[in-house]
């Protein structure tokens, strides 16, 4: 048989719908080219066959089709069956957008967006991304809300954020769904709400996104932030069903068991703080290492101050300054601080009072640039950093300008620091212990 002849007959055995397409395309119908595309590239009725997708796509493009020249821009943006090539991307986008194709305008307000293709254009990016929005475009209803939650190109805004994010979430975009949690968790554009937080980060996770898998374990586990890893203790601020707590622990243990170093980390917490396991620092310990050693700064951070301390294992000050070194190597600004009242008391090293305030400075920036970003953490560090004057001059003033802004950002410690006059900070109770030195 013929090669032609065999093509031939592979064609009549096409399923339906799959078979008409082929037939009308082969007329020269745009619009069957580009069904018949979507299944050989989907492998819906038929087995996959990229080459002949892409050869389809583009003959449904070049005949004007504006879902296919869409398709062709996203193929080239993305890298997809053809070479990767932003210029091109955006040459088809343009096209497409002539016929005033959402998925394009997207694609192409994306592209200004991200100065793929083109010089970046922030305003460009707004106003395309807007057209496609208001033509139902889900995912520039997305990147709409990731621009204003970052401030990317426009003023930052969790009101507007919020209600970009939400189509897209209760339409099943999970990457929408992880957003809008995470402004659920913190009460950003929404009324805080741990539960609903949990409900859009189940969501996201039922599609098989990871991170708000490790998100929702943390919250859980009353760790809602990324600060909110304490140095040397969790302080809770959450609180959940027993079964929940459980249910964390769960999640936590099969990431471990992957060696995933948020896993280990949380595992590690769990076992330091009791929250959906028994507390056992010596377990926390032993979690943190695994942590510290696949070079997760924050566990680093903790287990340099459990040995610093003596907490789940025996006291150490050189092995925590060690470990604490490492993790301000890795720009860690909680290990910067606690190195330099390490340097401070001279616990583990020689003191070195100069040293010590060069951390504390470099840390200090580090949190003010955080803080800027509407941190609490941060803000409730800096608060300290003027409370006690690690870094700066002490201004008891501006220590209580900083812990109203990181109260009212949701920072529990703030808030007992303002409200309960006789509440001793955890930063100095470490410092105490520091001073203390290793008992005999």
């Amino acid at each position: 048989m013929s090669r032609e002849n065999k093509k031939t007959q592979e064609e009549k055995n096409y399923p339906e719908p799959v078979k008409t397409y082929m037939e009308k395309a082969g007329k020269g119908d745009p619009e069957a080219m580009f069904q018949a595309a979507e299944c050989f590239c989907k492998g819906d009725g038929v087995d996959t066959d990229y080459d002949l997708a892409l050869k389809l796509y583009r003959q449904a493009a070049l005949k004007g089709h504006a879902e296919a020249q869409a398709r062709m821009g996203d193929l080239y943006y993305q890298g997809m069956l053809v070479k990767q090539d932003d210029k091109q991307a955006v040459k088809w986008y343009r096209k497409a957008v002539k016929q005033g194709n959402a998925d394009a305008m997207c694609g192409l307000g994306n592209c200004y967006y991200e100065g793929d293709g083109v010089k970046r254009d922030y305003p460009k990016a707004l106003e395309w991304l807007k057209k496609a929005a208001d033509k139902g475009s889900m995912k520039a209803h997305y990147v709409l809300g990731e621009m204003y939650i970052t401030g990317r190109g426009v003023r930052k805004d969790y009101d507007e954020a919020a209600d970009w994010l939400m189509p897209p979430a209760e339409n099943g975009n999970r990457y929408a769904q992880f957003l809008l949690a995470e402004l659920y968790r913190d009460g950003k554009g929404v009324r805080q709400d741990q539960k609903e937080a949990a409900k859009w980060y189940r969501l996201a996770d039922a599609q098989g996104f990871n991170s708000p898998k490790i998100c929702l374990a943390m919250q859980y586990n009353c760790c809602c932030g990324a600060r909110q890893r304490k140095l040397w203790d969790i302080q809770s601020s959450v609180y959940l069903a027993r079964n929940e707590l459980d249910e964390a622990a769960e999640w936590f243990i099969d990431l471990a068991k992957d060696d995933d170093p948020d896993g280990m980390f949380g595992m590690g917490i769990c076992r330091f703080t009791g929250y959906g396991l028994s507390t056992n620092h010596k377990k926390a310990a032993k979690w943190f290492s695994h942590a510290a050693d696949s070079g997760d700064a924050v566990a680093q951070t903790l287990l340099g101050s459990m040995y610093l301390t003596g907490t789940g294992v025996k006291r150490d000050d050189k092995k925590g300054v060690k470990l604490l070194k490492k993790a301000a190597d890795n720009d860690s600004p909680d290990a910067r601080c606690a190195l330099a009242a390490c340097y401070e008391c001279g616990a583990g090293v020689e003191k070195d009072s100069e040293e010590a305030d060069r951390l504390y400075k470099q840390a200090l920036e580090q949190y003010m640039q955080a803080a800027k970003q509407g941190d609490p953490d941060a803000q409730c560090a800096i608060a300290l950093c003027y409370m006690y004057g690690y870094g700066v001059e002490a201004d008891q003033d501006t220590a209580e300008e900083w812990f109203q802004k990181a109260a009212e950002g949701g920072n529990e410690e703030a808030r007992r620091c303002i409200s309960d006059a006789a509440y001793t900070d955890i930063w100095t109770l470490f410092r105490d212990r520091l001073k203390a030195g290793p008992e005999d």
